[in-house]
């Protein structure tokens, strides 16, 4: 692979996917938020933490 990078990124959209698919139904509901977009951003930065323990020195 030319650019390190790359696969880190791979890895951890995969993951991040995989978390979004599981939570699918969560994405549809506002909950306890004033917006979607405040929910949605808020489980997004919960699945880029659940994928960030993908990204290992093999990986960089």
């Amino acid at each position: 692979m030319l650019n390190p990078i790359e696969g880190c990124w791979n890895s951890l959209k995969a993951k991040m996917r995989r978390f979004m698919a599981e939570k699918k139904q969560e994405f549809l509901v506002r909950g306890e938020y004033a917006t979607f977009t405040e929910h949605r951003m808020q489980l997004m930065k919960a699945a880029v933490e659940f994928g960030k323990k993908v990204i290992t020195a093999r990986l960089v």
